[in-house]
């Protein structure tokens, strides 16, 4: 709409912006609700404005839908799309770490440790989204690969980057990896940070316990990590001896 203030955006405007953008995702509109609100809290602060407006506004519940989880086969078939060699080692390196695009892209050459066999996520010139930095283990389909990308580099150069000093932008990869995907006949909802939740998903589902699942992704809270234990169709029938005894 029109051009105004923040003092002269009323509780209706705000509404009708948060319906928009729900018509047109539902998933995106809690995360403008987050930003903005935010932004106004900052508004208040800086007294351009009495009070934060989005206080006064409640976004509905929405059931929450399973998380998009791929597996092995479909990761194989997403890496064979992907033209760019370095963003198919990012990748690749993100369904095996469970790391953000973030943390991938930032990563440098000092934070591999091969003999331990460990990457540290998060250091003094990058900071996690928990802001705690963590240790996650490298596994064997990678541990070649990351011997390869250290070579003739140094402490401080990027693991993935551009070039030695410069890092690729997650928008970058993550239009490289979404191109891909459209590319297979694979869900068109399979985004990047889907390697995430596939990383999550697929330690909780082999027992891994929920809390080194839970430091493995840095998730401060151990109920975002319970997210990941789904239980599948065999599971849910070993209840069928007991409720049939029952009967």
């Amino acid at each position: 709409g029109e051009t105004k203030k923040l003092s002269e955006i009323g509780i209706k405007d705000w509404e009708m912006f948060f319906n928009n953008i729900r018509r047109k995702s539902s998933g995106a509109a809690p995360v403008y609700y987050r930003n903005l609100k935010a932004a106004m809290n900052k508004a208040v602060d800086w007294n351009r404005l009495d009070e934060n407006p989005l206080r006064k506004i409640r976004l509905p519940k929405y059931q929450r839908q399973d998380q998009l989880t791929i597996v092995i086969d479909e990761l194989k078939l997403i890496l064979s799309k992907i033209s760019h060699p370095v963003v198919k080692l990012i990748t690749k390196t993100g369904f095996y770490t469970g790391c953000r695009l973030s943390e991938l892209v930032n990563l440098k050459v000092r934070n591999v440790d091969l003999e331990q066999e460990t990457i540290q996520i998060g250091d003094k010139d990058f900071t996690t989204k928990s802001r705690k930095s963590r240790i996650v283990v490298i596994s064997e389909p990678i541990l070649d690969l990351l011997k390869a990308c250290l070579n003739n580099k140094c402490g401080d150069d990027y693991l993935f980057g551009k070039t030695k000093r410069q890092p690729f932008t997650p928008g970058y990869v993550s239009k490289q990896f979404k191109k891909a995907v459209l590319l297979t006949s694979l869900s068109k909802k399979i985004h990047f940070h889907t390697l995430r939740h596939s990383y999550g998903s697929l330690l909780a589902n082999e027992n891994c316990p929920v809390q080194v699942v839970q430091t493995l992704m840095g998730h401060s809270d151990i109920r975002t990590t319970q997210k990941y234990l789904h239980s599948n169709l065999t599971d849910l029938k070993k209840s069928l001896p007991i409720l049939n005894k029952a009967s």
